[in-house]
């Protein structure tokens, strides 16, 4: 059982990991009103793109938390709820 416990915790992390760090949700703005251009998934360290201009001004990523605190509420749910099938189906 203890096996079981240690593979989900891994998963889960990595997933935390994955969500938190590789694929963070964000609105891209730009311009002086800032006026939202797209919502991208990026990783944390393309949040500043000097490079890229749009109409002559850099674009901004501004982190969407409502988004980010979504996901990670979803992936432990589904976390806990796996772990529940798997605890119950062991002690019948």
């Amino acid at each position: 059982m203890n096996k079981v416990k240690r593979i989900l915790l891994y998963v889960y992390l990595a997933l935390i990991i994955f969500i938190g760090i590789l694929k963070v949700p964000v609105i891209k703005k730009w311009g002086p009103e800032q006026l939202i251009d797209s919502y991208e998934y990026v990783p944390l360290w393309k949040l500043k793109e000097v490079h890229k201009t749009i109409d002559g001004y850099t674009p901004l990523y501004e982190l969407d938390l409502t988004r980010i605190i979504f996901e990670l509420f979803i992936v432990s749910l589904i976390a806990y709820v796996v772990y529940l099938i798997i605890l119950y189906s062991r002690t019948k």
